[in-house]
């Protein structure tokens, strides 16, 4: 009889650790969860994520825009996904491009690729709602935009850097899906 009782508290004793570390993975397992998805509802950057479509000027014509943002690579780092499009003299103009932001320098910095075949550095700067990305640099085309999020909308303004100023080519409001 003594013998089954040993054996009835070391299986209990191996059932009981084996519950306690399977509760230790599912505390740790949700905790892990819960920081994930609190890091980009905290971040300065939070109110840029998502996807979003927008109607403006681009060269004085009207253009339709979509813009995307998202956490990649663990949320290390940003993807901003971006295409306008607008149509001049029956003929309909596009282009497409990605950005890789790295919100965890300051200043902010980034790399822009487009469908034109363009690479772009990017310097950025965050004040409370606004977004300012300037891009280029002595050996490119030059300029800013600017975003300033507004809620449920963006608005976006575009500069290219002439004759030793900022002119605007474009803008957008932008709204969240």
């Amino acid at each position: 009889m003594q013998y089954l009782g040993k054996v009835f508290l070391r299986t209990f004793s191996l059932i009981y650790t084996l519950v306690m570390r399977i509760l230790q993975l599912v505390l740790l397992l949700i905790l892990l969860l819960s920081i994930k998805s609190v890091h980009g509802q905290n971040a300065a950057y939070s109110p840029f994520l998502g996807k979003w479509t927008g109607k403006g000027a681009l060269f004085s014509y009207e253009a339709r825009f979509i813009m995307n943002w998202k956490e990649i690579l663990h949320d290390k780092f940003v993807l901003l996904e971006f295409e306008n499009q607008y149509d001049r003299d029956g003929t309909s103009y596009s282009m497409q491009a990605v950005a890789i932001y790295n919100f965890n320098q300051n200043p902010v910095s980034a790399i822009w690729y487009d469908s034109r075949g363009k690479i772009l550095p990017i310097k950025a700067e965050m004040d409370k709602n606004i977004l300012t990305a300037f891009w280029g640099d002595e050996n490119s085309e030059k300029g800013k935009t600017v975003y300033v999020s507004k809620g449920n909308t963006i608005e976006v303004s575009d500069f290219v850097w002439r004759e030793g100023s900022y002119q605007l080519f474009g803008s957008a409001l932008y709204t969240k899906h």
